[in-house]
């Protein structure tokens, strides 16, 4: 039965406020369950699995930009003297109270700061710091950890929804800085960091529903500051028409792992 373009143009803007109505907090997107998910390409290394394997040698770990705190809470037993960052603000109430009943002190960072700002930590404090899909600044990593500490991060590439950025007009050919594994490994090189390890995957995310799309355009300002429904109503009815048609499509994932040691 062929469906009319009347009542799929009400099917797309019901979907639409669904997405943009529904909620998100810390950094759970559960939500995108009932959608679909967001699934990619797998990656050549487990940030988890690297991370649990060093947490057996740590006695001082932190863990920057936590979100919510939802995969520092997922490593228990954490070593005795645990911290977590966060510089969104939102989450910061949503990371202590899941966070805080297991000892771990949870610190407020400014917004856009993570990078300029000295971290409240003493020299050489630190076992382990990991960071997963946050900024940071070598010398400062270099700084808090101690003499053989580790360094263990993976990172969201500048080549990640480069198509849907472009589309949705948050990308800048001129000014785009570059921002993929050689220039991590320059940086952290640099602060003195001998290099354990070091990937770089550039594949795919998958979608099947135009509600994730929406609720991904909603919750990354970062990637899409532009955005509004009104602004891009019929771009986003293009997506829906191929959802429609091809039952999926993929935007590019770039992501890279470096592991780091302090000597």
């Amino acid at each position: 039965m062929k469906i009319s373009r009347e009542y799929e143009r009400e099917y797309f803007k019901d979907c639409v406020k669904e997405a943009m109505k529904a909620p998100f907090s810390g950094w759970d997107f559960s939500v995108l369950s009932q959608w679909g998910g967001n699934p990619e390409d797998p990656l050549p290394w487990s940030y988890d699995v690297t991370v649990k394997r060093h947490l057996s040698f740590s006695n001082s770990m932190l863990d920057m930009g936590t979100g919510g705190g939802e995969f520092l809470s997922s490593l228990i037993p954490l070593p005795s003297h645990t911290y977590a960052t966060e510089a969104y603000k939102p989450n910061v109430s949503i990371a202590k109270e899941k966070l805080e009943p297991l000892g771990v002190k949870v610190i407020e960072i400014a917004e856009g700061k993570q990078e300029e700002s000295p971290l409240p930590f003493d020299d050489g404090f630190f076992d382990l710091v990991i960071n997963r899909h946050e900024c940071y600044e070598s010398d400062e990593v270099y700084r808090i950890l101690k003499p053989n500490g580790t360094f263990i991060t993976q990172q969201v590439g500048q080549q990640n929804n480069e198509d849907l950025r472009k589309v949705f007009g948050s990308v800048d050919s001129e000014n785009e800085f570059t921002w993929n594994l050689k220039t991590a490994l320059n940086t952290i090189k640099q602060a003195g960091f001998t290099i354990l390890g070091g990937k770089e995957h550039i594949g795919f995310s998958r979608f099947y529903d135009i509600r994730t799309l929406v609720f991904l355009l909603k919750i990354l300002p970062w990637e899409f500051p532009n955005f509004s429904i009104d602004k891009y109503e019929g771009q986003l009815f293009h997506f829906f028409r191929k959802l429609i048609n091809d039952g999926y499509f993929d935007s590019i994932s770039h992501r890279f792992f470096i592991i780091a040691q302090k000597q």
